[in-house]
């Protein structure tokens, strides 16, 4: 059953809620009673129908925009939220960018887009979020990672890099606000059934061959849904675990501990397609 009332009072920014993971947390957040901060970067109609789906349940937020890679309109718009709802409680750190590249042909101002949307962006907004934490007495942040920070796939250097780095930075700023009250975790996610990785896909593969062989390939026999991963988000920022902080916890369907991305795992995979053309 779910917690109806973790947030009741509470107010929490999402960043990249306009779609996705993002948009998943954002509603459910509110449904659990938080005034919720939409953030978004370009898609402003998206986001604004996430504040009227929001709405629609009975809560409430704000719309706020910033280029998360850009540390003063970070900052400006952490203060925006302040000024308007008064307060952070929660920030969850959903934004992101994926996109493939061949590393030996990588042009550096992708390889910054990728870094700065995904590693510095989360950066700069815990930066934010936690100066107004620290005067208030504490707080609860999520950042947002992947599987691919610890299990690889090429063509994704910079990808798996900033999500790595975002593990990562999950330590080093858990470490340094404990003091303050200021719990920072992390969720890795593994393949999520979302527009973007169907987009991934279809750039990859366009029939349905990819597809099999990730479900394959995920020992629990499925893609993974934003629902589940803002659910466990929920519970790490609602601060029923206050002895958890510096921890990343995957949510993948078992493809970590599955073992190799190539060799034995990819083999399964195949074999496992083939027997169902």
């Amino acid at each position: 059953m779910e917690a109806a009332t973790r947030f009741v009072g509470k107010v929490a920014l999402v960043t990249g809620a306009s779609g996705g993971l993002g948009r998943a947390c954002a509603l459910r957040l509110a449904r659990e009673g938080a005034r919720v901060a939409v953030h978004y970067h370009a898609s402003c109609d998206a986001a604004r129908e996430t504040l009227s789906l929001i709405e629609q349940g009975g809560g409430t937020g704000e719309l706020i925009a910033a280029d998360n890679r850009d540390r003063a309109a970070v900052h400006r718009a952490v203060g925006f939220v302040l000024d308007r709802l008064g307060r952070i409680d929660v920030l969850i750190n959903s934004a992101g960018r994926h996109q493939l590249a061949r590393s030996l042909e990588q042009e550096q101002q992708d390889w910054d887009d990728l870094i700065g949307r995904n590693l510095s962006g989360t950066f700069f907004f815990a930066q934010a979020a936690a100066k107004h934490m620290i005067a208030v007495g504490g707080g609860q942040i999520v950042n947002v990672a992947s599987k691919m920070a610890i299990s690889t796939a090429p063509s994704n250097a910079a990808y798996c890099s900033a999500k790595a780095g975002i593990v990562a930075l999950t330590q080093v700023l858990a470490a340094e606000w404990a003091r303050y009250g200021i719990r920072v975790n992390c969720v890795a996610p593994g393949v999520l059934a979302t527009v973007a990785s169907q987009q991934m896909i279809d750039e990859l593969d366009g029939g349905d061959l990819l597809q099999r062989c990730l479900v394959a390939r995920t020992p629990i026999g499925r893609l993974g849904d934003v629902e589940e991963i803002a659910a466990a988000i929920a519970f790490v920022a609602s601060g029923e675990a206050d002895f958890l902080t510096g921890s990343t916890l995957t949510i993948d369907g078992g493809w970590t501990s599955y073992g190799d991305y190539t060799g034995w795992g990819m083999m399964r995979s195949l074999l496992a397609n083939r027997s169902h053309t």
